[in-house]
């Protein structure tokens, strides 16, 4: 069953701790959507290690919501890689900056995208292992600001790119990839 750990004072950080249980997927999945959801600058949202199947259709997304670049919004694994997300996709993001997640497991079958819309979002510490389909582009970055460090990629065995810098037109690129300290391999 899932608690939930109370919001802090204003001027601490705040946490939303979600417990994962089988019997309770889609209470534990709502209970995160609600603590994204309510999340201002500066607050963390920790997610309980366990594995979540995103229903098709589904995803955590971040929407509308802002961090600051001294207090961004944070959304984290209770452990690094301890928490496991499976099924089309994990994050969609939209009108949405300063947001940083870190230290999950994305096991998803379609591509993670960063759109144009969204600026300084960072991804760091996640491991990502999608699922091997020929052509599959595992992050597509198309907002400015965007900071990818960290992070393993692995497990490929078809054609496809494991990041890819787009933009938001076929005319424009987006500014200010900080791609750092990641991992990529690739099995052949």
């Amino acid at each position: 069953m899932g608690r939930k750990v109370p919001r802090s004072t204003p001027g601490q950080q705040s946490a939303g701790l979600v417990a994962p249980a089988a019997l309770f997927a889609l209470t534990a999945e709502a209970r995160n959507r609600e603590a994204i959801d309510r999340a201002v600058p500066g607050d963390r949202t920790v997610v309980a290690d366990g594995t979540y199947t995103v229903p098709s259709g589904g995803a955590l997304r971040v929407s509308g919501k802002n961090g600051t670049g001294d207090a961004p919004i944070s959304i984290v694994a209770e452990s690094r890689g301890g928490v496991v997300l499976r099924g089309e996709r994990g994050f969609v993001f939209g009108n949405s900056s300063h947001i940083t997640v870190s230290g999950f497991a994305f096991r998803q079958s379609s591509t993670l995208e960063i759109p144009a819309n969204s600026s300084n979002i960072r991804l760091t510490r996640n491991d990502f292992r999608f699922a091997d389909v020929s052509g599959l582009d595992w992050v597509v970055v198309r907002g400015n600001d965007v900071k990818i460090d960290r992070n393993r990629f692995h497990d490929r065995t078809t054609e496809g790119i494991f990041v890819v810098l787009d933009g938001p037109d076929d005319k424009t690129v987006a500014q200010k990839l900080h791609l750092r300290w990641s991992s990529a391999r690739q099995r052949l």
